[in-house]
């Protein structure tokens, strides 16, 4: 129940990574026929990734994960385009993944970077509005072809709470303004629809081991005609962006859960919003002082399909998901990269939830893998586990 954190391996994608992790081994940088055979499977699924977004082969560079990637898009874009007499103009939000909040805090203390942030409403959406009016003196008439003003960085869809953002309106406000815009798409990317021109994403960043891909690669989109610098030399592999002997077996393995994802997205999707519906009808119908933390609204396609976040009063999550591990599941409190952290989720304090239930958070997220006889299993133990752990400290 913690697929936001990461999926199981599909056996198709191990089927087609095998043979590069056995007797086809050979670097895809040499110049002989088995190292030629191998940079042809990178091609091929870069051309089969590529399509999948609505992109060219060319601008589809691989990478080991989504962090280096957001570490590109924001690093190489500030260095491609600040001056040393000028921070550049860099807009993000306040519950971005860290990945992203914490290299724009860098950038900000090295002086690189003039830095505002969006507050997102208490559903953790960033409006629209929001960032037009901190783009209401920056209109520009040629936009970002012409005129770089700034990046703008906003998530697809947050990792917490699954609120799905609309880039493709955010990325109107930005061009116009001449920001160039990059979306952290690692939790969306087959799971809903990911197209770079929807979306008006110059930079997207996404990881394979979100959708039954393999951990250790990932991709950064980058528009043709947008300018970004490398962050480490090497030997020049990726056209120079990025350096480093090919991950041959993990990058066929994204392409094979790209092409899976293509042909299944749409009926996983349904079947594990289902899932989920159940979920929280269960658990919302069996512990009084639950709060669902995100969108509550309804609205269809508000949330990711098989996100749902919860926060308990008078429960520490942390101490949940500890009972939850031992009768056999796999929960978070958030971030699986803010694990094991006592703290409230930076997340649900900025939306403001109710001191008595910011640290009750507890994140379920499903994958076709699920079944309704395991989501009837879950909501069964969090009402053991929240009960328990109210009479243990005397709280209701």
């Amino acid at each position: 129940m913690d697929n936001a954190a990461t999926t199981a391996l599909d056996p198709l994608v191990l089927e087609a990574m095998m043979p590069y992790l056995t007797a086809d081994y050979a670097n895809a940088s040499g110049s002989y026929k088995p190292a030629s055979l191998a940079r042809s499977a990178v091609n091929k699924a870069r051309a089969a990734i590529a399509a999948f977004i609505g992109a060219e082969p060319d601008e589809i560079f691989f990478t080991s994960g989504g962090t280096e990637s957001d570490n590109m898009a924001l690093r190489g874009t500030v260095s491609a385009y600040g001056t040393k007499d000028r921070r550049f103009p860099l807009i993000t939000d306040s519950i971005e993944h860290p990945a992203v909040s914490e290299t724009v805090k860098n950038l900000e203390k090295e002086g690189l970077a003039d830095v505002k942030r969006i507050m997102p409403d208490n559903e953790g959406f960033i409006q629209v509005q929001e960032l037009k009016s901190l783009l209401k003196n920056r209109q520009v008439k040629d936009g970002v072809s012409q005129n770089v003003c700034g990046l703008l960085s906003i998530m697809h869809a947050n990792n917490e709470i699954g609120s799905i953002n609309d880039i493709a309106g955010l990325s109107a406000e930005a061009h116009a303004a001449g920001y160039l815009v990059h979306t952290d798409a690692v939790q969306t990317l087959g799971h809903i629809p990911v197209d770079v021109n929807s979306l008006g994403a110059d930079l997207l960043s996404a990881s394979a081991h979100k959708l039954a891909g393999p951990k250790g690669v990932g991709l950064l989109y980058v528009r043709r005609g947008t300018r970004i610098n490398c962050l480490f030399g090497g030997g020049g592999q990726e056209k120079g962006l990025r350096s480093g002997t090919y991950n041959t077996a993990g990058i066929v393995g994204f392409g094979k859960a790209v092409e899976l994802a293509a042909v299944r997205m749409q009926e996983d999707a349904a079947y594990v919003q289902k899932l989920r519906e159940k979920l929280v009808a269960g658990i919302m119908a069996a512990i009084p002082g639950t709060i669902i933390t995100g969108p509550v609204s309804g609205t269809d396609g508000a949330r990711l399909p098989g996100n749902a976040s919860f926060a308990f009063r008078n429960v520490r999550g942390s101490s949940l998901v500890i009972g939850l591990d031992m009768k056999g599941i796999c929960a978070s409190t958030g971030s699986a990269c803010a694990a094991g952290s006592l703290s409230p989720s930076h997340v649900l304090e900025v939306l403001r939830i109710p001191s008595d239930y910011i640290n009750g958070s507890l994140r379920l997220t499903l994958s076709r893998n699920n079944t309704e006889e395991e989501v009837d299993k879950v909501i069964a133990a969090v009402t053991d586990e929240v009960r328990k752990l109210r009479d243990i400290f005397g709280a209701e």
